[in-house]
């Protein structure tokens, strides 16, 4: 990861951050995602607190004060764990486990250890704040207003070519022109980040469209921002990022037939790679929306990192120079997890995506009979993962891009866990198990005594006729 060009917080950034721990402190659970998603937007990682060698970015002290703010009022609401929680506890122990072991150093397992701290801090921290669809859907129009500010900077960069956000540090002050086309950035590392962020909420703020009072102007304010950063960042990954989440959307008539829908596109992928010349993953080469994109160079390393596949698989590798020229700027996702801890956590990353999709298939059918606000809240979060999945391909999150990201696996873990819970009722009901705790109305945990009371606990989630 490239380093934080900072080793302090100025006047400004200290007032944020103070204002945003308090905030995050003080606010009802409601909207103690605010803050954190503030930072997300309006500061950089170059603002960074450095205690015994270690970094500490503003996103990452807000996550401290989250888990003092839980632990204070009692908010901690993951446990007991579902799958799908696991399954994020597991990849992040082998992230950590292999690449420690890969480079055998001290400053490695520090540098996972932080990492680590990113995945569980957020997850659990946004898992424990997010409590049902009702709030997910108050999240999306919060996400509205929080973002309008983002884009009119975005576009006073695109009119003046300058960055008000330099004076964060981390970003230039200059804004960088390729092939004539700015490529704005704001507070991100990099354009592509920049417009991924918006990009990557298109299909929350298309859901608002159906929710009540204003939500149809908001929809129309949250898409219109998330088109502007897209169009201001300059980057053809937005663009496909934006398009992605708009096809996610289009398929909302054929969600109950969502596994024709995936077999229908391995067909399809077995017809390309045999009527291809090429592989299949080189059609990445030819989906450059603007001049100056590396769309070639994204799907070159796809390739060589298929062909050298034997030296990365079994804990990942140190050097990727002898795949080619110029392959050391790693722009996947997929690619970066492979190389990094080899066959095992890129497995375990895949089965955690795929963990992804089933629980918003099944808290779709979970809720088949829940108002249709709440279904199309619910198709938005799997709408959002089929663009990160697709800009993985392009991009992997080392910036205030897991905010967005870790959020979106925590509400989908939120929507899931009732469909879990229903599912172990269901087993417990017929001798298999032990009763397991059923979601009440306040959505705390609570422990049915008696066969009836498991009954109705069960048919409340949905999933018993």
């Amino acid at each position: 990861m490239p380093e934080n060009s900072g080793g302090g917080l100025n006047p400004v950034a200290l007032a944020f951050m103070l204002c945003m721990g308090i905030l995050l402190l003080a606010l009802p659970r409601r909207y103690a995602l605010i803050p954190l998603f503030a930072a997300a937007c309006y500061m950089t990682m170059g603002q960074v607190v450095k205690i015994g060698g270690l970094n500490f970015s503003i996103i990452r002290i807000l996550t401290l004060v989250g888990w003092l703010r839980l632990a204070v009022r009692r908010e901690f609401r993951v446990f007991p764990l579902n799958g799908f929680d696991s399954m994020m506890l597991y990849w992040t122990i082998a992230t950590v486990t292999t690449y420690t072991i890969l480079w055998g150093t001290a400053d490695a397992f520090v540098y996972k250890c932080g990492q680590a701290y990113d995945v569980i801090g957020l997850y659990i921290l946004f898992r424990s704040l997010i409590r049902g669809i009702d709030e997910i859907a108050a999240a999306f129009r919060m996400f509205v207003f929080l973002i309008v500010p983002l884009a009119l900077l975005m576009l006073v960069e695109r009119a003046t070519g300058r960055n008000l956000f330099a004076v964060f540090g981390g970003v230039p002050a200059v804004t960088l022109v390729r092939e004539g086309v700015l490529r704005c950035q704001g507070p991100f590392p990099h354009s592509i980040l920049a417009g991924t962020f918006a990009a990557a909420l298109l299909p929350q703020f298309v859901s608002l469209w159906w929710q009540r009072g204003s939500g149809r102007l908001l929809a129309i304010i949250g898409v219109g921002c998330a088109a502007v950063i897209t169009g201001a960042s300059g980057s053809s990954g937005p663009v496909m990022t934006f398009a992605c989440g708009m096809v996610g959307l289009a398929f909302w008539p054929w969600r109950l037939k969502m596994r024709a829908v995936r077999w229908g596109l391995v067909l399809v992928v077995i017809l390309l790679q045999l009527a291809m010349k090429a592989p299949f993953w080189f059609l990445i080469a030819h989906l450059a929306v603007r001049s100056g994109s590396d769309a070639f160079y994204r799907a070159y390393l796809i390739d060589r990192t298929i062909v050298h596949f034997g030296e990365w698989w079994l804990i990942g590798t140190k050097y990727q120079v002898p795949w080619g020229t110029k392959l050391t700027d790693i722009t996947n996702m997929y690619v970066r997890v492979a190389i990094d801890g080899g066959m095992l956590t890129l497995m375990l990353f895949l089965t955690l995506l795929k963990r992804s999709f089933a629980g918003v298939g099944r808290a779709l059918r979970a809720q088949r009979h829940a108002s249709l606000p709440q279904q199309h809240c619910i198709w938005a979060l799997g709408a959002s993962l089929f663009a990160h999945v697709v800009t993985f391909l392009a991009v992997w999150y080392w910036d205030q891009n897991i905010v967005n990201w870790y959020l979106l696996l925590a509400m989908i873990g939120t929507v899931r866990a009732p469909a879990y819970l229903a599912q172990k009722q269901k087993r417990s009901l017929s001798g298999q198990v032990q009763p397991v705790p059923a979601v009440s109305s306040d959505q705390s945990w609570s422990w049915p005594s008696s066969v009836h009371d498991r009954q109705q606990a069960a048919q409340r989630l949905l999933l018993l006729d």
